[in-house]
């Protein structure tokens, strides 16, 4: 399998320039669809409350991953964003979550593993949350029936304490686990590390629907996700104060370096990127776990950003529900507007949905602005860009019907109207979006039993469709997407061939009354 997705995947580029220059003219009053291709080389007028030459200033989003997933296997959808006049952060977390992430050293770094092992402390964490909570002591590690040394690699990966410790600890230069296909190497030779997936202990598939979360080892994930957070938005407001050469030069990922680009960064003129981005309206999102902890960063952004930006949203892309954490207290709640975007074969998924229904109805007890969907015929992974890359095996495999680069359009265009809606007049009016209704679709009706014809056996269950009669429907399911679509267009509305909503501002008795989950139960049993 690794052999087929690598010579078939080796060569697929991203669309994109390496370094290009940020856009200085304002955009045309339509979008390529309704005015051609030249409008993506056409400058609009520019408001005239601002100075005359004034340059067009961008929002934020800041994109977190899934599980085995990376910074550009979502680009996709990242570059949808970008091409709507978004500055998108897609970060890699290192956290053992994705596939595998590259972390270079630089000249003046030291190799010797001592200075990268954590201090072996003898202390007892009260809570996943403490920052210390991975730390090696023999005592916990034997409590959670674990090895010292297992307990030595989990803080590895998790960075979460750099603490050296003394030259004389017996520490083996090297570990390889190869069990569980987990590598972490610190080498002289090569300048640089891996962090690989980190699979749980004792329950290496804690994301099946029939086995119980790891939760140790997920809560201190997103702890680390929220830390390189924060990071993140400190370097976002160095480069739009101007001094984007202070991260150029500490900048590792240039030529040279493993899992680098040739260019590094270049030619880049960073004084074009003074007060060129809107830190104050920031977006954050995520798919499957990274939308775990997009939530998290929403119940506590103060943590993230110094303080509550201006305005803050949030968009959740078929969320992991097992993965999502309990408020703390009253006072970390979800405050501001959220849209959750799911797939099929997740909705099928009864516990997983009705973790999720919880989210909502928290965030709706703050803000109205609330919106919850399903698209038709996807799977888990049709807001990656693999069902991009391989349409007809995911047809095929995963019996996902959607035409791939329609769930993408519905996926973007549902969180451009979503975002038109929830941030500031002056900022919404610049996206271009050809509003297609996806968030006026009326709130389904739970006795409508439809819904429930594709649900695939428990074995199934979150990752795959019941089957479509017919093999042609199986390996080419865009022929009948394209002409419905073209219908809806014809009848100007008509999305609710393609969605199924559960929720929107006016309408959350559908949380209030728990009926659509009491349905999911009952299906589920059945």
């Amino acid at each position: 399998m690794l052999a087929f997705f690598g010579a078939t995947a080796w060569f697929t580029k991203i669309p994109a320039y390496r370094n290009a220059e940020l856009a200085a003219h304002w955009p045309p009053p339509h979008s390529a669809r309704k005015g051609g291709e030249k409008v993506k080389n056409t400058a609009g007028a520019a408001p005239e409350d601002l100075p005359q030459g004034a340059k067009p200033k961008f929002p934020l989003i800041i994109f977190s991953h899934g599980l085995g997933g990376s910074r550009s296997v979502y680009s996709s959808v990242c570059g949808e964003f970008a091409s709507y006049g978004f500055v998108v952060i897609a970060p890699e977390h290192r956290d053992g979550s994705g596939a595998r992430s590259v972390v270079n050293y630089g000249p003046e770094t030291s190799f010797l593993w001592e200075e990268v092992l954590p201090t072996i402390r003898k202390q007892t964490p009260t809570s996943p949350t403490n920052p210390n909570f991975w730390s090696a002591d023999g005592e916990r590690a034997k409590r959670l029936g674990r090895k010292p040394a297992r307990a030595a690699t989990e803080a590895i990966h998790n960075s979460l304490n750099s603490d050296p410790v003394e030259e004389s600890s017996p520490r083996r230069k090297y570990i390889h686990r190869r069990k569980r296909a987990l590598t972490f190497t610190a080498s002289k030779k090569r300048k640089y590390r891996t962090v690989d997936y980190l699979w749980p202990k004792d329950n290496p598939y804690d994301t099946n629907p029939t086995n119980k979360i790891d939760t140790d080892l997920r809560t201190a994930q997103i702890n680390m996700r929220k830390a390189e957070l924060t990071e993140i938005y400190k370097a976002i407001q160095v480069l739009n104060s101007g001094d984007g050469e202070i991260l150029s030069q500490m900048n590792l990922l240039k030529k040279g370096a493993a899992g680098a680009s040739s260019r590094g960064l270049d030619g880049v003129n960073w004084e074009k990127w003074q007060d060129r981005i809107h830190i104050d309206n920031v977006t954050v999102a995520g798919h499957s776990f990274g939308a775990a902890s997009t939530i998290e960063v929403l119940r506590d952004p103060e943590q993230i950003f110094g303080q509550v930006p201006g305005s803050l949203q949030g968009i959740i892309y078929d969320p992991w529900g097992a993965a999502i954490q309990q408020p703390e207290s009253q006072a970390v709640k979800i405050r501001t507007p959220l849209l959750g975007i799911n797939s099929e074969a997740f909705m099928h998924w009864a516990d997983n949905f009705e973790m999720v229904m919880k989210v909502f109805e928290e965030a709706t007890k703050n803000n109205e602005n609330c919106w919850m969907m399903t698209v038709k015929g996807t799977v888990h992974i049709s807001q990656s860009d693999f069902t991009v890359v391989y349409p007809r095996l995911c047809a095929l495999l995963l019996k996902a019907s959607a035409d791939p680069e329609r769930a993408i359009d519905i996926n973007i265009n549902a969180s451009l109207e979503f975002l038109k809606r929830v941030m500031p007049a002056n900022i919404a009016k610049w996206n271009r979006v050809d509003e297609e209704g996806l968030l006026d679709v009326r709130v389904m009706s739970w006795e409508d039993e439809n819904r429930f014809e594709r649900r695939p056996t428990e074995s199934g269950i979150a990752k795959t469709l019941k089957a479509q009669k017919g093999l042609r429907s199986r390996i080419q399911p865009q022929l009948p997407t394209i002409l419905r679509r073209r219908w809806n267009r014809r009848q100007k509305g008509g999305m609710e061939e393609e969605i199924w909503m559960h929720l929107k501002p006016g309408e959350a008795h559908s949380l209030e009354n728990g009926e659509p989950l009491e349905i999911l139960k009952r299906t589920k049993a059945g």
